[in-house]
């Protein structure tokens, strides 16, 4: 019995007025995803505030604690909560590698492994991020740490961006708005234009 990777598009009924959202992700899964999100944007806003550097460290705060808790529950949460997702995601680069050798680019599969990528690239990012920043609060090292944070903060927002990005390309490609997925949990398939 194996694990389903991401859906492709669901089946959506042919009368528009029969379609229904399915149950997707889990209401601890979103809760972790937006403590994330909201911690990381505010810790990146103030960042160069001095003035609430507090703020900064009590955001910064936040997003260790979501991490934290988001990978405890991809250990004990439901079936599409868990870090295995993530490994499967991965597992696709090899078919996709192959499939841009014989020259042909399935999409939905290359929006997939990217994903998977950017979401680990956060998750170590968000470590060193989080590791550089309590070395500069406690004065551990050099100056130089600071540069570190700033930096891994920067390459955070750039994977961040890409990350909306490819969930931007896999509404549009599987006719879904995955970014209201993420806030309700279930698919949100949009309406069939040849119902008009």
């Amino acid at each position: 019995m194996g694990v389903s990777a991401a859906p492709s598009a669901p089946s959506v009924p042919a009368s528009a007025g029969a379609i229904r959202p399915r149950r997707l992700i889990d209401g601890m899964t979103r809760l972790f995803h937006g403590a994330l999100a909201l911690g990381f944007a505010g810790a990146f806003i103030t960042s160069e505030m001095e003035s609430i550097r507090q703020v900064h460290v009590i955001l910064g705060y936040t997003v260790l604690g979501a991490l934290v808790l988001r990978l405890a529950w991809g250990l004990i949460g439901p079936r599409t909560a868990r870090l295995s997702v993530w490994g499967q995601k991965l597992r696709l680069a090899s078919p996709l590698w192959a499939s841009l050798r014989q020259g042909k680019l399935p999409l939905a599969q290359a929006q997939t492994v990217l994903q998977g990528l950017a979401t680990l690239s956060l998750l170590v990012l968000a470590v060193l991020v989080i590791a550089s920043g309590y070395a500069t609060l406690e004065s551990l090292t050099g100056e130089w740490v600071e540069d570190v944070h700033e930096a891994m903060g920067n390459a955070m927002l750039a994977v961040v961006l890409l990350h909306l990005v490819l969930v931007g390309v896999a509404s549009v490609a599987r006719r879904q708005n995955q970014a209201l997925t993420m806030l309700t949990g279930r698919i949100h398939p949009w309406k069939s234009d040849s119902g008009r």
